[in-house]
């Protein structure tokens, strides 16, 4: 709960009076965890981070039964400051989920977080970022349409991320409504109700989209 709530002293006097910071719950959690949350933003990671450090910590790439490592955790509620401070602590940006094989840069997109989305692009080679493909053919384009960031779609169109390319059928925690469907990103801006966000960043990336009419014919802006 200290390091949930941030509280650094609260911390320093649990761990002086003999608390266990490895410490394993059910959901195989460390408390350092905790300090990435998405209802509360910590005004103390660096210096919580810190502690783990001066108590040579060793669980930054333990997984816990999702797969999940405190990178995917920093990379879906922190900020790329903290990323920064996790790599020099010898975190791993490369750990595969379980179920669904997210690297945490998918963790970003899916939550919509700008700041380590920015953070994470910088890490992967650009001919890479385009194969980038989870457990059910889901590009990283096909995230960003779910969650609706006008941002992130802008920046990965521009990273050459194909708009026309399409997802694997799979019933493989999709949305109700998309299962065993082959989807390109704008099915899925569409079904979420974000597609006029998603031709906003088509526009801003360059993209002219044809339109299709009621009969399923591809118009051009002049029919």
């Amino acid at each position: 709960m200290a390091f949930y709530n941030g509280d650094v002293g609260t911390v320093r006097l649990l761990l002086k009076s003999g608390a266990e910071l490895e410490y394993v719950n059910r959901r195989l959690w460390t408390s350092a965890r905790y300090i990435f949350d998405p209802e509360l933003c910590k005004l103390h990671t660096a210096e919580l981070l810190d502690i783990c450090a001066e108590l040579d910590f060793e669980q930054w790439n333990e997984q816990d039964v999702q797969g999940w490592t405190i990178f995917h955790r920093g990379s879906a509620f922190g900020r790329a400051s903290d990323l920064k401070k996790l790599l020099n602590l010898h975190a791993i940006s490369n750990v595969y989920t379980s179920t669904l094989k997210w690297l945490p840069i998918f963790c970003a997109v899916y939550y919509g977080n700008e700041s380590t989305f920015d953070f994470l692009v910088d890490l992967i080679p650009p001919p890479a970022l385009p194969n980038l493909r989870d457990a059910r053919g889901w590009t990283l384009l096909h995230l960003a349409a779910e969650n609706g960031s006008e941002a992130i779609m802008t920046r990965l169109l521009q990273r050459k991320l194909d708009p026309y390319s399409k997802t694997d059928k799979s019933g493989l925690a999709m949305p109700e409504g998309l299962a065993m469907r082959e989807l390109t990103a704008s099915d899925i801006a569409d079904f979420c109700n974000n597609g006029i966000i998603y031709e906003k960043a088509l526009k801003t990336a360059g993209y002219i989209m044809p339109r299709q009419g009621s009969d399923g014919i591809m118009l051009n802006d002049e029919d």
